[in-house]
């Protein structure tokens, strides 16, 4: 391939690539209002399974965090004290 066709694949996929974004940029807005109903649905649903005595490393395990601390944060929010056991195993 020729210097020339390289500049002109290479600008071709850069300005498609930018048209992309932008076009996607339009989405953003959308996707972080599904986003955040999404992260409240999955903390009623951590606080539902938590006062129905499911313990936190299954909480961990079943919602996709990485850590206990994230479950205890949505359990401490939701009026629910992380070290006492709600009748789950912990």
């Amino acid at each position: 391939m020729s210097a020339v066709g390289e500049l002109d694949d290479a600008a071709a996929e850069y300005w498609a690539t930018v048209k992309e974004h932008e076009e996607l940029k339009s989405e953003l807005p959308k996707t972080r209002l599904r986003m955040t109903a999404a992260r409240e649905r999955l903390a009623r649903a951590i606080v539902t399974d938590a006062r129905a005595g499911v313990g936190q490393k299954e909480l961990t395990e079943r919602s996709g965090y990485e850590t206990r601390e994230s479950i205890r944060r949505i359990l401490r929010s939701a009026g629910i004290d992380p070290d006492k056991p709600t009748g789950g195993k912990q």
